[in-house]
């Protein structure tokens, strides 16, 4: 499991854990959750990075896109991966990206 999958399990067992205790498959549904939330991270990250600029230097461009990469990650932190679910009988939480 990678770090968001691992995260987002801690904080099922911390904050949702009648959530994480009815998951028949832990680590399946973690790891599923992490995959979806890395296509979505990547395609914020180009929503928001935006295309290139003629002008840019290589550390501007790289800065652009560290900062377009940390802002969608936390996004999708935040509105996806520990959002409480809206249903009590859902089992993944619907994505709330804009």
């Amino acid at each position: 499991m990678g770090a968001l999958a691992t995260q987002t399990q801690r904080y099922y067992e911390t904050h949702l854990p009648h959530l994480h205790a009815n998951l028949p498959d832990p680590t399946a549904y973690f790891l599923e959750l992490e995959a979806r939330a890395q296509e979505m991270i990547q395609l914020l990250t180009d929503q928001i990075a935006g295309p290139d600029r003629p002008d840019e230097t290589y550390q501007d461009k790289l800065g652009r896109l560290t900062a377009a990469q940390h802002a969608a990650t936390e996004k999708v932190m935040r509105e996806f991966l520990l959002a409480p679910l809206s249903d009590p009988g859902e089992t993944t939480p619907q994505p709330q990206v804009r």
